[in-house]
């Protein structure tokens, strides 16, 4: 049982590494706070929702900043005690994120609690304050300097391992 822990700004990396893992290991299941917000257009019934799933998914595959104080419903929560939890930091350099964002079709509100009203001013927020996550960090990657291919690569093997040494 493990929870994979993907937490960084918007535009990190963490939705495409997740929804190619879970492509490639269909006994995880990919929950993303944005998805849910987007599902319920209502903070509290999201995050209700999404601490449902995480706690009833064997293996699960969680997105957020990692930030959000909410994520404490999900690590203290008595139903996920028997489950390891493997923290993973998307991080790169603040100019190739904001590329990345520009570069998306559309830009889509967000609701941290730090009241940033775009992912524009997220990335700058999520990077300086990412030692403040919730959960330990177990592993940090850097978006810059590595391609897709390459951060798929190097991010599946860390979890592979993890799960081999049941972290």
């Amino acid at each position: 049982m493990l929870i994979i822990n993907l937490i960084g700004p918007p535009c990190g990396g963490k939705t495409q590494f997740a929804s190619k893992y879970v492509l490639e290991h269909p006994e995880f299941r990919f929950c993303s706070i944005d998805a849910y917000r987007v599902e319920h257009k209502d903070e509290e019934k999201a995050w209700e929702s999404f601490v449902a799933d995480v706690i009833k998914s064997k293996n699960v595959i969680i997105e957020s900043c990692g930030l959000d104080w909410k994520l404490g419903k999900v690590f203290l929560n008595p139903g996920i005690i028997d489950k390891k939890v493997l923290t993973i930091a998307f991080v790169g350099e603040f100019n190739d994120i904001y590329e990345r964002l520009a570069e998306r079709q559309h830009k889509r509100p967000i609701n941290y609690e730090y009241n940033l009203s775009d992912e524009f001013a997220a990335i700058s927020y999520v990077l300086e304050h990412l030692g403040e996550s919730i959960s330990p960090i177990d592993f940090c990657i850097n978006t810059s300097i590595k391609s897709i291919d390459e951060q798929y690569k190097i991010l599946s093997e860390v979890i592979a391992l993890a799960r081999i040494n049941n972290l």
